[in-house]
């Protein structure tokens, strides 16, 4: 395990290397669960906002608990089961009971929301998620919205201080942590927006932004004339442009993908999906249900959009984490995995 601080083009930055010292290969755990497949926002550097849309999907309580059995009795290293991935869980009625279920089959329960929209907001924290993350990227609108297209900042400032009256009410031990995604253009926003998380008592993390999902990254590595305006503009906002970030990582580059040895994503129609960087469905109709753990292990090894990815180290933007934050959760995760 590294936490390293390099120069690069003048610059000192932190780069967190969950690779090294490694024991767990081809264990599987951390599986994302996108619960539905939709999202009440249109982030740009988010495929939700960059890409074509996936066709609309719920998944029902049913197959949810047949999943997270079969998780149960199928992958013993797996301890923490997240509901989203590149969706808005709190857009689905059932979520709390989802949580309960997770929690019951004895994982950890984690979730992410850009809290634009409360839903069920209560029931949740009455079922205790472990960790709540809100994902935002300004404290004011005129800077929120370049980030987090459709969203309000008010609405969410709103939300999180209803969020922070409920964690009380319930004494709930969940632990919520409001993760400010870094663009050039919204670094004056943090120390308000920190002020105010920390005075809900939320944790605070920054982390700088960086272009999702990989065909998009490979897209721009290999034909950047095709880009288009859109992309460019993304781009053109990010502190770390993808081709400096390929830079920054070279040394650490690795012939493995820790997304594919030790993660497992299912998509809303309980479907395998490639990895959590990962947004075009490489295998419809291969239901999580239905395949071994082996079966699936080979099904998301061979195929050609790992070769391409892993060929140009954007893997290893996925599974690092560069930045100036204190890297404490991530820390903590990635040092239970590691051992």
């Amino acid at each position: 395990m590294k936490n390293l601080l390099i120069e690069f083009m003048d610059r000192k930055i932190s780069v967190y290397d969950p690779y090294a010292g490694s024991s767990l290969e081809n264990e599987i755990t951390l599986c994302y669960i996108d619960v539905l497949s939709t999202c009440n926002l249109a982030c740009p550097s988010c495929p939700v906002g960059n890409m074509k849309k996936v066709p609309g999907t719920i998944m029902d309580s049913d197959k949810f608990e047949k999943i997270i059995i079969k998780l149960k009795n199928e992958y013993q290293h797996l301890d923490e089961i997240g509901l989203y991935n590149w969706t808005e869980p709190l857009l689905h009625p059932k979520l709390s009971e989802f949580i309960k279920v997770v929690k019951d089959a004895g994982f950890s329960c984690t979730m992410s929301t850009n809290l634009n929209y409360l839903g069920k907001l209560e029931d949740v924290v009455k079922s205790e998620p472990n960790i709540l993350r809100i994902s935002l990227s300004g404290f004011e609108q005129k800077t929120y919205e370049k980030g987090h297209k459709k969203g309000n900042i008010e609405t969410v400032k709103q939300n999180m201080k209803i969020l922070a009256d409920f964690i009380k009410k319930y004494n709930s031990k969940t632990k919520v942590v409001v993760l400010y995604l870094k663009y050039k253009h919204n670094i004056s926003d943090i120390p308000a927006m920190k002020e105010f998380a920390q005075m809900l008592g939320f944790e605070f993390e920054e982390y700088w932004a960086y272009l999702m999902p990989v065909e998009k990254n490979l897209e721009y590595i290999e034909t950047p004339e095709k880009i288009d305006p859109e992309t460019k503009e993304i781009i053109n906002s990010l502190e770390i442009e993808p081709t400096e970030h390929l830079k920054i990582l070279e040394p650490y580059k690795k012939d493995r993908c820790l997304l594919i040895e030790n993660q497992l994503v299912l998509n809303a129609a309980g479907e395998i999906e490639l990895c959590c960087a990962s947004y075009n469905p490489l295998y419809t109709n291969k239901n999580f249900l239905d395949l071994t753990p082996e079966e699936i292990r080979d099904l998301r090894h061979k195929n050609d959009l790992c070769e391409k990815c892993m060929k140009h180290g954007i893997n290893m933007i996925y599974s690092t984490v560069i930045g100036d934050s204190d890297l404490k959760h991530h820390s903590e995760r990635i040092t239970k995995i590691l051992g």
